[in-house]
């Protein structure tokens, strides 16, 4: 299981780390399991245990407490104050014992016996008892809403859910991006296989951009996971469980060694085998040309050999991933400017090209002690004479640019997989740019 980071420390465990803050290890995974993130699981208060209750002009501190002081029977005590019953009426009202039920000439000893014998839920039948003024009234609104919750359930993979929300929450994606797909026209199945692969997922409290990017952590192939998914497993035992070895398959040798499969191989050396096949489809390379293009590709960006390659990240810059609009709005450069930029100085290397726009500089006239444009200048009220006066200087281009560190860290894994296709690869002058749009960037 992957280690927790939180604000910048490193916790071995969920128990590690409620520790460190002081709640319970069983409250960290509840939060965790219902969607909170680690900051919500961690810093929201607990609701108080007892809160004070007011009887006869008294006030007690708990239910507890009152059911102590007059004898009544905590839990009868406290089951009426949550279904509405006032204080009075609920210390004051004599216990009965179980309610006989006459249904269909037949009698029962019980709501729960009756329940029992029904094949009913008895905590829902019972919750319409206590708020019917008949039993009967109370048998139809419960069937009502068992009604209700079949013509909601769903059935995917071979589990039932009672809703949409349900649905979305067990596979950690949103609730109104599943009920937007199903209205567009597609079935439960495909929409969540597509919001699982294009959207972020929710897991154990921390979020992914996509299937795939939680997949990586867990060292675990998507294709095993989405079979895992279609076979009934849940979305955490279909990550979470090992994956057994494969014991038949294709004989496949790579640097000297003999692999029994090439599923063994991929593992190996930590890349998808299902990605590989895809990028070969359609092409005259073997599966070993494309799977040594991307072992290679590991190796010089540096990922550990543990570390799952299945999509290449065009971008990263000290750990985080970023396609080439995301990046340049996150440096609060135009992308279309970075683009022409690349193009017109002839740069392949994204970072090449952002570390030359750092020292590109443009004409400013002295002002004040600051470096102005003739146009802010002439806003200013200066006559053209006055401003062809100034002294001339320098000023940065892009100011957006100053003082960040472009090459610590800072890798362009696309120019270098392109780069990989023309050393590796039998027939080089194969087209290699497809990489940009086609499928080795699907994920």
């Amino acid at each position: 299981m992957p280690a927790l980071v939180y604000k910048g420390k490193t916790y071995s465990s969920k128990k590690e780390l409620a520790t460190e803050f002081g709640i319970k290890p069983a409250t960290l995974l509840y939060r965790l399991n219902k969607g909170y993130t680690i900051e919500e699981a961690i810093t929201t208060e607990l609701k108080p245990s007892s809160v004070p209750i007011q009887y006869n002009g008294k006030e007690y501190p708990s239910i507890s407490s009152l059911a102590k002081q007059t004898g009544t029977d905590v839990t009868i005590l406290a089951s009426r104050i949550r279904n509405g019953w006032d204080t009075q009426r609920a210390v004051e009202t004599p216990v009965t014992g179980p309610t006989v039920i006459e249904h269909e000439g037949i009698t029962y000893h019980s709501v729960k016996d009756f329940a029992r014998t029904k094949g009913l839920d008895y905590g829902s039948l019972s919750h319409f008892v206590n708020r019917s003024s008949s039993f009967d009234e109370a048998l139809s609104r419960y069937e009502e809403q068992q009604t209700r919750k079949r013509q909601n359930e769903l059935v995917l993979w071979g589990r039932k859910y009672e809703s949409r929300a349900q649905l979305a929450r067990e596979f950690g994606i949103s609730p109104p991006s599943l009920d937007r797909q199903l209205q567009e026209g597609l079935d439960v199945a495909s929409a969540v296989r597509l919001l699982l692969n294009k959207e972020s997922i929710l897991f154990l409290g921390k979020k992914y951009d996509r299937l795939s990017i939680l997949c990586a952590e867990y060292n675990i192939q998507p294709a095993n996971v989405t079979d895992r998914l279609q076979y009934g497993l849940s979305l955490y035992d279909a990550v979470t469980k090992p994956v057994r070895d494969v014991v038949r398959g294709k004989i496949t040798a790579y640097r000297g060694v003999t692999y029994r499969s090439e599923v063994k191989l991929c593992r190996d050396y930590g890349i998808s085998v299902t990605w590989v096949r895809e990028q070969i489809r359609g092409t005259p390379y073997s599966f070993t040309d494309m799977a040594n293009v991307f072992i290679h590709l590991k190796e010089r960006v540096g990922f550990s050999k543990d570390h799952l390659l299945h999509y290449i990240p065009p971008l990263i810059m000290r750990g985080h991933e970023y396609t080439g609009v995301k990046l340049a709005r996150e440096l609060n450069v135009s992308y279309t400017s970075l683009c022409t930029y690349k193009s017109s100085h002839g740069f392949q290397d994204t970072f090449e090209a952002l570390r030359s726009m750092q020292g590109e500089t443009k004409p400013v006239y002295m002002y004040m002690n600051k470096g102005c444009t003739y146009t802010e200048l002439r806003k200013t009220g200066l006559t053209q004479k006055m401003v062809n006066s100034l002294p001339k200087g320098q000023r940065p281009l892009y100011p957006q640019l100053e003082n960040i560190d472009l090459k610590t860290g800072c890798i362009d894994v696309l120019h270098i997989y392109r780069n990989l296709c023309s050393e590796l690869l039998p027939n080089p002058e194969l087209p290699v740019e497809q990489a940009e749009d086609g499928p080795i960037l699907s994920y």
